[in-house]
């Protein structure tokens, strides 16, 4: 890899305005890429066809909101390549929220959704996983302060500051609220407290009453 380019992978997760952060950075005159907001999988299994798809950008980026689940291998792999990398995290209630109703949305398989999708909230056992040089982001800090938010982004990619164009943060609309048992709000507020131990923030304000 030419020491002089730049690769930018932010692993994830949906639903965390990650197409909001991906179509600003797009605007940015340092960012050459062409190719697509979340390139497959696939080629995360191997290298040299993962170098090979980024080959033609001096700045490339890969927002694959799946980028978290490969294995460790396929993550140490293109966490060389890569010269920047993030995660968005968001509050795990809002998150199962929006993710339940953008499967019913899409006719998907709804049931048993808590169960099925519960290694998506478990964001200590994710962050395990990456890099430990990676930059956490937070779903809030982008709906209520964006243009900081921004601005905290491209002094990491260490770039000039981008001028929002894009305000607008795509968002499912709730048909329906998940009802959280106690069991599962027990589960999820122990994997709060676990989280923010790894990251030292005080995430207080996401937990649920029991």
């Amino acid at each position: 890899m030419n020491t002089s380019t730049k690769h930018f992978i932010n692993f994830g997760t949906a639903k965390t305005a990650s197409s909001w952060l991906y179509n600003n950075l797009m605007t940015s005159p340092a960012i050459d890429y062409q190719g697509i907001k979340e390139p497959g999988l696939h080629i995360a299994r191997n290298l040299e066809s993962y170098n090979k798809y980024f080959e033609n950008s001096q700045f490339s980026l890969n927002f694959n909101v799946s980028s978290w689940r490969l294995d460790s291998n396929q993550i140490n792999q293109i966490s060389s390549r890569a010269t920047h990398k993030s995660i968005i995290f968001r509050n795990p209630y809002t998150y199962a929220n929006s993710l339940y109703n953008f499967w019913q949305l899409h006719n998907w398989d709804s049931d048993n959704f808590l169960d099925s999708f519960i290694q998506f909230f478990d964001y200590a056992n994710i962050i395990k996983r990456l890099p430990a040089d990676i930059l956490i982001l937070y779903y809030d800090d982008i709906k209520n302060s964006p243009q900081y938010t921004m601005n905290q982004i491209t002094d990491y990619l260490e770039i000039d500051t981008i001028a929002i164009s894009e305000n607008y943060v795509n968002v499912t609309n709730y048909q329906k609220n998940l009802t959280f048992d106690p069991k599962y709000i027990m589960l999820l507020n122990n994997f709060i407290d676990t989280f923010q131990d790894s990251v030292k923030k005080n995430l207080s304000h996401w937990k649920m009453d029991v």
